[in-house]
């Protein structure tokens, strides 16, 4: 995080910089190394750096755009990994291209460009403690977090300017990290760091090598057997009694509360509703002929909240044999084929259950397209993920 441009900073005049990016694709599955590259590793993003300081989430921001990218479109938490070598997004565009790498890949330190720090070439328990740390924030000052990875690699971290951190904390988070990080597994909805080597900036030439980069890319894994189930088994005694079981019972209105907050234009009217009066309208939507869009729907909704132990308020639907987290199977991915666009989504890309749900209320009221291509994005979801 070596300092190369002026900001104004509790009254100092201080120079920053930072920065280098590499690109990686979210893989489809937790692993070792969840993070692979199916579709190229070339980013483009733009980088801002200490956006809303002093309260910023992390050193920098990037700001990813585009159908045809290696991350999907968003903004992800950027950190400084090569403190010796200095980038200012400040001088020019602040558009940058790179490749990416992920730093679980065992063999990073061969792939990275030569010319960087020393320090910014490190083992893979080094970058598991990284990881760890990036998972493991506690609450803790953007600060605090990278002078802790800059501990690890890249660094040493800079001691001048003052920079306001803590060290008991980053001690503390150290300390986690080198005590729990060689048996923790990332799981779905976690993040896994990508480094992000720059090469090309829009409309400043770069003259020598630009400070490596760290992003936080989000764990993304693909829907798969005992995530949902089939709109028959919603219909069915066993799906009907575990909408009514949800938080504790039938009189519970969190999960109608929770369907009109989130998805509003489509389930509005279940605002403060029980769970039996939940449970009665997916019948409905069951009943109607035809195709059964709004059950589809309704059923991939009802999956994302009773796999998420943390929205369901358990793991009860563990019993009928769906898979149970934290994070559920909203946090899974799922491709749209050829039915993306109609919904104001890109085809042939994956998106989150959550997403793809936003997206359908969104999409509300629905067009006879829109209808159609819920309906085949929706059942495919349920089919692919049905308990059985």
């Amino acid at each position: 995080m070596k300092y190369s441009f002026v900001k104004n900073w509790f009254g100092l005049f201080i120079v920053t910089a930072c920065l280098a990016l590499s690109w990686a694709k979210p893989a489809f599955g937790v692993s070792a190394c969840p993070i692979t590259f199916s579709q190229g590793n070339v980013l483009t993003g733009q980088v801002g750096q200490l956006v809303n300081y002093p309260n910023s989430d992390a050193y920098f921001d990037t700001v990813v755009q585009g159908v045809n990218q290696p991350l999907l479109p968003g903004t992800y938490l950027t950190w400084c990994v090569d403190e010796g070598t200095a980038i200012d997004p400040s001088l020019g565009s602040g558009i940058f291209t790179g490749t990416l790498f992920a730093d679980c890949d065992p063999n990073l330190n061969s792939e990275l460009p030569p010319g960087h720090s020393p320090t910014s070439y490190v083992s893979p328990a080094v970058w598991q403690q990284v990881n760890y740390i990036l998972n493991h924030k506690n609450g803790a000052y953007f600060w605090n977090i990278q002078i802790a990875i800059n501990t690890l690699v890249g660094g040493p971290p800079p001691v001048f300017p003052p920079i306001p951190y803590n060290p008991t904390i980053v001690h503390s988070l150290l300390t986690a990290a080198s005590n729990n990080a060689p048996t923790w597994t990332p799981q779905c909805g976690d993040v896994a760091g990508v480094v992000w080597a720059i090469t090309n900036e829009v409309g400043l030439p770069l003259t020598g090598p630009v400070q490596l980069l760290l992003l936080e890319v989000p764990i993304q894994c693909v829907v798969t057997g005992g995530d949902t189930a089939t709109i028959g088994f919603w219909h069915n005694k066993n799906g009907q009694a575990l909408i009514d079981s949800f938080n504790g019972g039938p009189t519970s209105t969190k999960l109608g509360t929770w369907l009109a907050a989130n998805y509003g234009c489509l389930f509005g009217n279940l605002n403060g509703q029980p769970n039996t009066v939940v449970a009665a309208q997916f019948l409905a939507y069951f009943s109607v002929t035809g195709q059964k869009t709004y059950a589809q729907i309704m059923a991939g909704a009802l999956a994302a909240y009773a796999t998420s132990s943390t929205l369901a308020g358990g793991a009860g639907a563990a019993g009928y044999g769906f898979n149970v987290s934290a994070t559920g199977t909203g946090a899974k991915t799922y491709n749209t084929g050829s039915n993306g666009t109609a919904i104001g989504l890109a085809n042939n890309t994956s998106y989150t259950v959550f997403q793809l749900l936003q997206a359908a209320n969104s999409s509300c009221p629905l067009s006879a397209a829109a209808f159609n291509a819920l309906n085949n994005i929706f059942s495919g979801i349920n089919q692919t993920g049905d308990i059985q």
